[in-house]
């Protein structure tokens, strides 16, 4: 068996319990309201269901208020302020006013009546000077209070239907604009694993629109091509790149302006580099002393035999080996230093210098490189 409210199966927790007006099963959550029933002789409140205890919380609603008679001590008050009397010509007015001899206490009780004659007269406030005290006690404007209710209504602007569809349409393009724009949790979570890999970031996949691509070589319009074609394609394409690189090569080398600045450029650094290349050869010059204070005779003879032999073997093997250029390996300059520890490397003064000193290199043995004479033609 099962609740007839929400099916749910009886057992040890959930017992079963009968409603008393539809007669139909329920759990102990489903029947546990209680109304008043006259059906056993006397009011005894029994266990009802949701459903029907609503109907008869209805049926009492719809039932009229019973008129209830007042109080007899209310009965009572009330015949009592209608017996009171507001006249100002009482008798205790006459005998007060007769008891006075002077003048002048005639004339006060005589005031003291038409005080309270005043205040007899009195009316209680109207509604509107009620509406007025309570405006100024709450810092407003009575005139509000005074307003038809028509006014505090606004009514919506009319616009029509197309009016209302085209604005709809411009929110939605402008939500899918702005939702675009947000970063998609698939490419976060990749772009995460990437990191913890240690591998670049994958690109977003963009809108062909947002490239301005045509809808024609859009990735997903594209069918496969044979490798042929698509050979041919790139060969032709690359053909064409290299022509317009050769043609803009051409037209530097014939600008003159572009000649210009260059030299200018070239002077430019001269200049500022001359200061360091002095302090530069000043200090290469000291460590030369150094060295060559502390390096044997024989042993820079050895070293002069080795530089010429390799010097004659290249000079045999010109078919095979480049010539030795007397260039700086690094920035191309003139080359005034060759360090046996860097496998007879050219350096510059300040290559050599910047490039020992932030390897904090101190046990490299060099020696002054003197160019090679070009024959005269």
């Amino acid at each position: 068996m099962s609740c007839y409210s929400c099916s749910s199966e009886f057992g040890f927790l959930k017992k079963e319990v009968g409603c008393e007006v539809c007669g139909f099963s329920f759990c102990s959550k489903c029947c546990r309201k209680r109304i008043k029933s006259s059906g056993h002789g006397e009011d005894i409140k029994v266990l009802v269901c949701n459903k029907c205890f609503n109907e008869a919380a209805l049926s009492d609603e719809s039932k009229p208020a019973a008129k209830v008679s007042p109080p007899l001590a209310h009965k009572k008050r009330m015949e009592a302020l209608k017996k009171q009397s507001f006249s100002v010509d009482s008798s205790a007015h006459i005998r007060l006013k007769s008891q006075f001899s002077n003048e002048t206490d005639k004339d006060l009780a005589e005031r003291l009546q038409k005080l309270k004659r005043d205040r007899v007269k009195a009316a209680s406030p109207s509604e509107s000077e009620i509406e007025e005290r309570l405006a100024k006690l709450k810092g407003m404007d009575p005139g509000r209070y005074k307003a038809p209710p028509i006014q505090v209504f606004r009514p919506t602007e009319k616009i029509t239907a197309e009016e209302q569809a085209s604005n709809l349409i411009t929110q939605i393009t402008e939500e899918v604009a702005l939702d675009s724009r947000l970063v998609k949790p698939e490419d976060e979570i990749a772009a995460r694993l990437a990191r913890l890999r240690d591998e670049p970031a994958p690109l977003p996949k963009r809108d062909t629109a947002e490239f301005n691509i045509p809808a024609s070589l859009a990735p997903e319009n594209l069918e496969e091509m044979p490798v042929g074609v698509e050979y041919s394609m790139m060969h032709e394409e690359s053909r064409k790149f290299s022509e317009m690189a050769c043609k803009e090569v051409k037209e530097l080398n014939t600008d003159v302006e572009y000649k210009n600045l260059l030299s200018s450029m070239q002077k430019k650094k001269e200049t500022e580099s001359e200061d360091e290349e002095e302090e530069a050869d000043k200090l290469v010059e000291k460590l030369l002393a150094t060295q060559l204070d502390d390096v044997d005779m024989e042993e820079m003879d050895s070293l002069n035999d080795l530089d010429t032999e390799k010097s004659n073997a290249k000079g045999n093997k010109e078919s095979m080996d480049e010539e030795e250029l007397p260039w700086c390996v690094i920035c191309t300059e003139n080359a005034k230093i060759r360090c046996f520890g860097c496998e007879g490397d050219l350096y510059c003064s300040r290559c050599f210098k910047e490039c020992h000193d932030s390897l904090d290199i101190k046990d490299h043995k060099t020696c002054p490189y003197l160019p090679p004479k070009v024959p005269v033609m």
